[in-house]
């Protein structure tokens, strides 16, 4: 099928085999290996600059959750890298950002054939429980964990970088022992920067609470309405400059009145409705249904 749209479309084909049959027990694995040394033995072949792969999203999470649920640490969660070097040979993979399901419906409206590979359906392989489980579970995220393992990637290379500098220009390897140099490194918790001290600070506090305590001096007891004086009940006046006001026991707390008309007018029917109406009378007035 693909050697035969290739040489509609003009495109040259090659259509490798392995010469030895696939078995054991982790058959995808094998076939994996296999298949990207036939590809990069090809592009060596023919002087090709780099390989290019359709890896997609879909592939990206899948990887993603089959490593997590091994225990891979940051080069394994990484996940399907954009661009790496197998065998040699630099292969790019630039469809890492599209879903599956926007391949396919790129592919069907150009009218291009396709075939579904028969294993992406065998439950004996890991890669298709997790795929299954990602069809039937969407609030997993499909996009979003191929982002994190972008990110992760990102800092997996970064990383890598900072030993490889830190092994280049900082160890010393001799007398069976490697030795580090750590001079003129920063140093591993930083402290925080101080904030720049205010000089007038312990006058400015000194001299409000001296305000404060003046002005409790002179004020006058709250009185209530028969002439009784309120007690103040507060904590420290130092650590709190506020005062709550408590009443004596037995006095109650006026709550505020709210006036109202005492009457209500409806003007489509022009009745008068006394207040405080219900809801259901309220409901009645308005559809001039007279209620009891």
């Amino acid at each position: 099928m693909v050697a035969a749209h290739c040489a509609t479309l003009g495109i040259s084909h090659a259509t490798l085999a392995p010469s030895e049959a696939i078995t054991g027990a982790s058959i995808q694995a094998q076939a994996r290996t296999t298949r990207y040394a036939l590809l990069t033995d090809h592009a060596r072949a023919i002087g090709a600059g780099a390989l290019v792969t359709g890896h997609h999203a879909d592939d990206q999470a899948e990887t993603f959750l089959m490593r997590a649920a091994r225990g891979s640490g940051l080069a394994g969660l990484a996940g399907v890298r954009a661009r790496t070097e197998v065998h040699g040979v630099t292969v790019i993979r630039p469809l890492l950002d599209w879903r599956r399901a926007e391949l396919r419906a790129i592919v069907r409206r150009a009218e291009v054939p396709f075939f579904d590979d028969p294993s992406n359906h065998d439950d004996r392989h890991d890669r298709t429980r997790f795929r299954r489980l990602l069809d039937q579970n969407e609030w997993l995220g499909t996009p979003n964990l191929a982002r994190a393992a972008a990110a992760l990637a990102e800092t997996d290379t970064d990383v890598r970088a900072m030993v490889d500098w830190i092994w280049t220009e900082r160890a010393k390897v001799g007398g069976g022992e490697v030795k580090l140099a750590v001079e003129n490194l920063p140093p591993r918790n930083p402290p925080p920067p101080r904030p720049p001290r205010d000089r007038h600070g312990p006058y400015r506090r000194r001299h409000r609470r001296a305000r404060m305590d003046r002005g409790r001096q002179h004020r006058k007891p709250a009185r209530l309405a028969d002439g009784r004086q309120a007690h103040h009940a507060s904590r420290d006046h130092r650590q709190r400059p506020w005062r709550r006001l408590a009443l004596p026991r037995g006095t109650a707390k006026e709550k505020p009145r709210i006036t109202r008309p005492s009457v209500h007018t409806d003007q489509r029917k022009s009745r008068v409705v006394p207040l405080p109406l219900t809801c259901a009378r309220l409901s009645c007035a308005v559809k001039g249904i007279v209620h009891p």
